[in-house]
């Protein structure tokens, strides 16, 4: 993966002109700052289907992150960008192969236990029985 950031949420008037930018420096990937309204202005779906469809036109595969969680401890926060990610569902389908999704970027920088906060988190707000089975028996496997 080569490739460089665009922060979309605060520089939204620019994607017509940053994006075949970044594709011309040879970068086959481009990381997104999106926003889920939290702390920056909202991104709604129509904006992050254009961002995607330039990025796909310059076969670019889009690693598309919410910026509002950076570095939080709240779960709150955390739910809130996973609520984002659920409302884009119809928007992103389709676009698997061209799409990475960083659920919350940077979530819960403050401590050490990142990955186990994280599924935590994820486990006690979003994620059904069975998908917490496989999480413990993964346990090992993800640190």
């Amino acid at each position: 993966m080569r490739g460089i950031n665009y922060a979309h949420t605060w520089y939204k008037g620019d994607a017509e002109t940053a994006i075949p930018a970044i594709a011309a420096t040879g970068a086959n990937v481009i990381r997104i700052v999106l926003s889920d309204g939290d702390q920056y202005t909202y991104d709604d779906a129509a904006s992050v289907r254009r961002i995607l469809d330039i990025c796909k036109q310059n076969k670019l595969v889009a690693i598309l992150e919410v910026h509002d969680a950076t570095g939080s401890d709240d779960f709150a926060k955390l739910r809130r960008a996973a609520d984002y990610w659920i409302s884009l569902a119809s928007t992103l389908k389709g676009l698997e192969d061209h799409v990475i999704i960083n659920i919350a970027n940077e979530w819960f920088g403050s401590s050490g236990q990142v990955r186990l906060n994280l599924r935590k988190g994820l486990r006690n707000n979003y994620l059904h029985e069975s998908e917490c089975s496989q999480l413990k028996s993964n346990k090992n496997k993800v640190g």
